[in-house]
């Protein structure tokens, strides 16, 4: 397996050859704007002294040559242009790629201004959502719809194993398809200008009136038009009267007649096709793409690639129309060629016919593509994390977790420290230590890396297995000003809810995450509040971690087997207090508080 060093190497050597290719070809492209310069002025001389001294013929035909040249230049020139684009957006991917292996945020595009439910089970309190978030780490979506799914797969943990399996099946199916991912990325970047949103497009046609042309006013049209045809070629070698005069007019009449019905069909199919064929070329690398040896993955894009539902055959017709559509936009065109046949009639019927048949396949297709996103992003998660494994989900009624190096995804890779940690039946562990120590970046770890595991994705952990739980937790409360609640009732409301799940039997366990249980109230109002709301938990419905510092609490381990004590530690070295994050058996048998005041320069006498 692919190493991350090795990874990052690749990537920044990709990266500088990218780069001495774009430097390359903007010499060439400064080559070529000065060809142009000189291709113009050459020729404006050339042709000065050809009409002048030669004459007029040899003149046109320099003017000629002269533009010619300068065509075929300039055509150059565009494509020189269009590819140096091309490789600049490739190097921003490849750069966001690093940034989010590195935890670079200022590089890491910026995360979307959604509202962030206080409310949430966990939403705020393990970063799932906002600045520095888990879903800004992950997205690598295109579409609204795409990143809508993807929020809240994390937000909306999966509790069907079957669905949990087979989530994952395609998740690490996709990892292989690097290649696959980085042209899907390349063209989402044409596309993030104008964010796609395939619900608009569906909704247009759901709503464009039904108007349809009948074929026998199309082939009424067709047998005068050639009538018109044979009449006027007679006419012209005298041999028939100009009959075909008469027949112009009755083709005016058709047309007038079907005028309204061709505007009602044309202008909507304009706007409707060319967003439609904005996607279409992500779609069509999804329908060239061979998965054959992913059966999963295989399965789950069959529509891109059956006969009978695939953009390829369809998209065909559809971008044959809309070249048509494109010369109609001369009006002189429009009413020559509208007055020798039924160009617009027949563009009518076949534009009203191929959007009935988007109206069928298209939500197929937006459906399984804003899945797919989902799982692209996961994919992308895992590729850039080879160290993260994907973890063992457990179909079974009992809790039951257990993992070994597990880590926080948010934590630079360099900076992070990693812990073993197994959780089984309706255990509690009181998690007591040092101020600083690490508590609750231990907690926020086990939650995040849950709601990885039960979207489908990879986990920052070296072996974790894990059965399906529900995820509570209770880490940042603030006050709440707008419902007019302090801190300490937040808190109150916060654990009551925890409560009132952990009773629910007809769901899977709840796995709760408490850190500094009461700690908005005197020492001993929390130490009695805390020691029974933790004794209410024995036994139901669930299992958890709870940090404190009220060292007292550690005593219930002597009166229920359920609870577990495990502790994080600090050492004073040269004034400097130093911790290693590693999580102790045990409670902790220090407290460094009125040291911080003492190493803050605060005048306090320990």
């Amino acid at each position: 397996m692919i190493s991350r060093k090795e990874i990052l190497l690749h990537e920044e050597k990709i990266i500088s050859k990218l780069t001495e290719r774009i430097n390359f070809l903007n010499k060439k492209s400064n080559s070529l704007s000065y060809y142009r310069l000189s291709v113009i002025i050459a020729g404006i001389i050339l042709a000065f002294i050809s009409f002048n001294r030669i004459g007029t013929y040899t003149g046109i035909a320099v003017l000629i040559c002269d533009f010619a040249v300068f065509a075929v230049l300039a055509a150059s020139h565009s494509k020189l242009i269009s590819s140096i684009d091309k490789l600049k957006r490739f190097i921003k991917i490849k750069n966001i790629r690093l940034a989010k292996m590195n935890l670079d945020w200022d590089n890491i595009p910026p995360e979307k201004k959604d509202y962030r439910d206080s409310h949430h089970p966990f939403e705020i309190d393990l970063d799932i959502t906002g600045k520095y978030s888990l879903l800004r780490i992950l997205n690598s979506t295109f579409s609204k719809e795409g990143y809508e799914l993807l929020k809240q797969s994390l937000l909306n943990p999966l509790k069907n194993f079957t669905e949990l399996i087979r989530r994952q099946s395609i998740v690490k199916e996709l990892i292989p398809y690097e290649s696959f991912r980085q042209k899907l990325f390349l063209r989402f970047s044409y596309l993030k200008q104008n964010e796609f949103e395939g619900s608009r497009l569906i909704e247009w046609l759901k709503k464009d009136s039904i108007v349809n042309i009948s074929y026998g006013v199309f082939i009424f049209y067709i047998l005068v038009s050639l009538f018109n045809i044979v009449f006027f070629v007679l006419n012209f070698y005298n041999l028939a009267p100009s009959y075909w005069v008469a027949g112009y007019f009755l083709v005016l009449i058709i047309y007038g007649s079907q005028e309204k019905k061709i505007k009602q069909i044309i202008g909507p199919s304009e706007i409707i096709f060319d967003e439609y064929l904005k996607a279409y070329k992500v779609l069509e690398i999804i329908s060239k793409t061979n998965f054959n040896k992913s059966s999963e993955l295989q399965k789950f894009l069959e529509p891109f690639h059956n006969a009978e539902t695939s953009p390829l055959i369809i998209s065909k017709k559809i971008n044959r129309l809309v070249n048509l559509l494109s010369f109609r936009e001369n009006a002189i065109f429009r009413f020559l060629v509208n007055s020798v046949i039924p160009y617009d009639i027949y563009l009518s019927i076949n534009l009203a016919k191929q959007k009935e048949v988007l109206k069928h396949v298209l939500p197929l297709w937006m459906e399984k593509l804003y899945e797919l996103e989902v799982y692209i992003s996961l994919a992308e998660f895992g590729y850039t994390n080879p160290g993260y494994v994907f973890p063992e989900i457990k179909n079974s009624p009992n809790s039951e977790f257990y993992s070994e190096k597990i880590g926080h995804p948010l934590i630079a890779y360099d900076k992070r420290v990693e812990n073993n940690f197994a959780i089984k039946g309706s255990e509690i562990f009181i998690i007591t230590g040092s101020n600083m120590s690490g508590k609750s970046t231990f907690l926020k770890t086990i939650g995040t890396n849950l709601c990885l595991a039960f979207c489908g994705a990879p986990v920052c952990s070296e072996k974790l297995s894990t059965s399906i739980f529900r995820i509570f937790t209770c880490i940042k409360i603030s006050d709440n000003l707008n419902e007019g609640l302090s801190y300490f009732y937040s808190e109150v409301k916060r654990l009551k809810l925890i409560y009132d799940n952990i009773l629910d039997n007809s769901e899977p366990p709840l796995f709760f995450l408490i850190d500094e249980i009461f700690k908005g109230t005197n020492n001993r109002e929390r130490l009695i509040g805390s020691r029974e709301y933790i004794k209410s938990l024995i036994g139901k419905n669930g299992c958890g971690a709870i940090s404190t510092h009220d060292l007292e609490l550690v005593n219930l381990g002597k009166e229920f087997d359920i609870i577990e004590n495990v502790h994080f530690k600090e050492e004073i070295i040269e004034n400097k207090m130093i911790f290693d994050y590693k999580l102790n058996l045990g409670p902790c048998p220090t407290t460094n508080a009125l040291r911080i005041m003492k190493l803050g320069g605060l005048n306090i006498e320990i």
